[in-house]
């Protein structure tokens, strides 16, 4: 790409990016972020990097080596940086809620790396639970187009018996919303009780299905989101380092696509997928 050529695309991007920026201010006021960053598909994808925080010695130089092995471009995003964006957002949102009255659901397993980002006193005074899901995945997209929430029964009585009438869903990445509006039909309340808060948020311009309202995403009042995302030419597509790394059967089938999608050099990934297991703990293990 020549110097012109190179200007060029620096201004369709400026301008693109500048037309969305304008459209969430004024169609997604309850869209709560701290930036919107505009990705250049389908060459660039999004990597949640949830094993540094975790990693026994760091792990820069083995994720550099991974991404590497991959065709185009990976825009990486630290648990722990976004987390701690999160947070400070949260705060301003607890100020106004009814701990008394709010329940913190945390869907799969994703979520968990969330949790693990916040301090103890800002979930205080709120019951919170573990919600286990299950995500089926469109094997021609990569999108998620169904989930399924299990202890539906348990969690309704859980509801019931503490009187709950607020909540608060956390997790990782609100790509298609599947499981935002998974919980919102299994555990009904108003719009205005429902809120919902993630690393990263798929642009509702992008996600015209399930976005409604101020806030993006359907039956929510408002999100919370540090980083908000949209693809240039289609969905970004956006994978966890630690499902890229699993042992799970579910890590062991995205890695298989992953690498049939997107990997020009597969000894050097498989070889840094595996130094990436010696370098961080398993769970349970210190």
């Amino acid at each position: 790409m020549n110097n012109y050529q190179e200007t060029q695309r620096a201004c369709r991007l400026a301008a693109l990016k500048q037309e969305m920026d304008g459209k969430l201010e004024r169609d997604f006021p309850k869209l709560y972020k701290d930036e919107s960053v505009l990705i250049e598909t389908p060459s660039t994808r999004i990597a949640v990097d949830d094993l540094s925080w975790k990693a026994r010695q760091s792990i820069a130089e083995a994720l550099e080596f991974l991404f590497v092995a991959c065709s185009g471009e990976i825009v990486s995003y630290d648990v722990r940086r976004q987390g701690q964006k999160l947070v400070e957002k949260l705060v301003r949102l607890m100020t106004v809620l009814d701990r008394k009255k709010t329940l913190a659901i945390f869907p799969g397993d994703g979520a968990q790396a969330v949790k693990e980002q916040l301090p103890e006193k800002l979930l205080s005074g709120l019951m919170a639970v573990d919600l286990p899901v299950r995500r089926e995945v469109d094997a021609r997209t990569k999108t998620v187009k169904g989930v399924t929430v299990a202890d539906v029964t348990k969690i309704r009585k859980l509801i019931a018996d503490g009187k709950f009438n607020t909540f608060l869903v956390l997790d990782d990445v609100i790509a298609t919303g599947a499981t935002a509006s998974a919980i919102r039909a299994a555990f009904p309340v108003k719009p205005d009780n429902n809120f919902s808060g993630s690393l990263l948020m798929l642009s509702p311009l992008q996600n015209r299905s399930r976005a409604a309202g101020p806030s993006g995403l359907a039956g929510y009042g408002s999100i919370i989101a540090p980083t908000v995302y949209q693809g240039t030419a289609g969905i970004p597509a956006v994978n966890s380092v630690s499902t890229l790394i699993g042992t799970s059967e579910k890590s062991v089938a995205v890695r298989n696509r992953y690498i049939n999608d997107f990997v020009i050099d597969q000894p050097i990934f498989t070889e840094m997928v595996q130094q990436l297991r010696q370098m961080v703990p398993e769970k349970g293990q210190p």
